[in-house]
């Protein structure tokens, strides 16, 4: 019995009890007709999440001073509703490698049902808008800042070639590009689609002189 357990960000509250009052008693419901040896309860803890780091940084604590408070509540909070113990409780920071190595495989088995099909090559755009300025975003959320790179990121996890070619300009007048995708050990043939994807857009943009 798999069950979601809470996601450490903030004190418990008390929409969070009802779910895990209806586990419990399902727990106790499915020990008690098949025996209290025969039930293997897991109830997971997410300790690493957006909301967490986004919790930790207004807080101005670590991760793990925040997370490891928040379970502590939690815990005696199910002790104060007389809920049993699960037989296990994991919590996700344990598991990291594990979930990288499923995510990963889910990314290249994306595009490997793609590329069965028959595709070629795969066009996206190189990225989300246009590059920020220097120092623009220091401020900002790290996620932010990642997600600038998320066509690109998952390339690389998959482990396939790729390349940006230069497709045209913003609003603002800043470059934009294009990303073409290639089939596993494709290079040469994504190289060459990519040449007639440049030529055949005609783009030549060259930035005023401001050295």
């Amino acid at each position: 019995m798999y069950v979601c357990g809470p996601t450490v960000y903030d004190n418990p509250h008390i929409g969070n009890a009802r779910p895990l009052v209806i586990f419990d008693i399902l727990y106790k419901v499915l020990k008690s007709k098949y025996g209290y040896d025969k039930i293997n309860y897991i109830r997971n803890i997410t300790d690493v999440d957006d909301k967490i780091i986004k919790s930790a940084k207004e807080k101005n604590v670590s991760i793990s001073k925040l997370t490891n408070g928040v379970i502590k509540d939690f815990n005696d909070d199910c002790n104060y509703l007389n809920l049993d113990n699960p037989t296990q409780q994991p919590k996700a920071t344990d598991h990291i490698n594990l979930m990288i190595e499923m995510i990963l495989s889910l990314i290249k088995k994306d595009f490997d049902d793609v590329y069965s099909t028959g595709v070629d090559a795969i066009l996206t755009p190189a990225t989300p808008s246009a590059a920020f300025g220097l120092g623009e975003m220091k401020n900002e959320d790290p996620i932010k800042m990642y997600l600038n790179d998320v066509f690109t990121v998952t390339v690389n996890l998959a482990g396939l070639p790729g390349i940006s070619i230069p497709a045209g300009l913003s609003s603002e007048g800043l470059p934009l590009g294009l990303q073409l995708i290639g089939r596993p050990w494709e290079e040469g043939e994504m190289i060459n689609i990519a040449s007639v994807l440049e030529n055949g857009a005609k783009f030549n943009f060259k930035p005023n002189k401001w050295w």
